[in-house]
């Protein structure tokens, strides 16, 4: 798989675990979800053409999610462990089949969950922010800059990988 296929399977992914965190309810039915959140390796493994997540090594999907994400694999697995746990979670509820403290706890984690991902693309936009500020300071401070265009050719495809990243949307230039 090409590196950008893997990038964008990856953030796929992981958008699907942000999914699963903020509406366990969709995906309680099919046990599908709970095999492919058991370990790490069965999520890294784990394909749906449908959501354009293709399968790979553990070793890749923790490379690419390095270079993807700020915190790294390990809030990715974070993430995955609390789903899944959320799944869990859910599917004893409604055996229950009435509110509880409990499924209360589950709501509470799960916009927690919400707020934390909230706050780990607002961290990443920042960041396109500052690369941005940075590229209009040099291009209007360096008159003189031999090739402008391909600095900014260079720069801006940093970004748009940036933006990418984010939610493995395809940005072109």
């Amino acid at each position: 798989m090409t590196e950008s296929r893997s990038r964008v399977s990856v953030a796929n992914a992981i958008n699907l675990l942000y999914e699963i965190c903020d509406s366990p309810g969709n995906f309680i039915e099919d046990d599908k979800w709970l095999a492919a959140l058991a370990t790490q390796t069965s999520y890294s493994e784990f394909s749906d053409e449908g959501r354009g997540i293709t399968g790979c090594s553990l070793n890749t999907f923790k490379n690419v999610a390095s270079n993807i994400l700020i915190e790294g694999f390990s809030s990715i697995n974070s993430t995955r462990r609390k789903a899944k746990q959320l799944l869990e979670n859910l599917r004893a509820v409604k055996a229950k089949k009435r509110k509880s403290h409990r499924s209360y706890d589950l709501e509470i984690e799960s916009l927690r969950l919400r707020i934390s991902r909230y706050d780990g693309e607002l961290q990443q936009m920042m960041v396109i922010i500052e690369r941005l500020k940075y590229l209009a300071r040099t291009l209007a401070n360096h008159h003189q800059l031999e090739g402008r265009i391909d600095f900014w050719d260079v720069e801006s495809q940093k970004i748009n990988k940036m933006i990418q990243s984010i939610r493995g949307e395809r940005y072109e230039k």
